[in-house]
């Protein structure tokens, strides 16, 4: 069982406020393959999409989530301890970790 579900709703979204490109995700799969995405230029402002960095950084991110609901995901299995609610954020990887919970 797992604690913390994933769902990406976009492979990649411009960094650049001004842009709005995005390039949907049809699987919602938040392991989605996004390297060819590395140091490509926005195709509608030319910006950088996706630098190294933050490509790094969200493949840690991936790799911490599998670790927690590796260690932790046999907790689901007591019903007293399954939250009533569930807590959705949105998770966006530039110039590091972004989380902001959604209401």
């Amino acid at each position: 069982m797992k604690i913390i579900e994933l769902s990406n709703d976009y492979l990649i979204v411009c960094d650049n406020p001004n842009c709005d490109y995005k390039v949907e995700n049809p699987t919602k799969n938040a392991y989605a393959d996004i390297s060819g995405y590395v140091n490509m230029a926005c195709p509608k402002c030319g910006e950088n999409l996706l630098t190294d960095k933050d490509y790094n950084d969200s493949l840690v991110l991936l790799k911490l989530i599998d670790k927690i609901n590796r260690w932790f995901g046999w907790l689901a299995i007591f019903p007293f301890l399954r939250a009533k609610k569930k807590t959705v954020a949105s998770v966006h990887v530039y110039n590091g970790i972004n989380i902001e919970k959604k209401s």
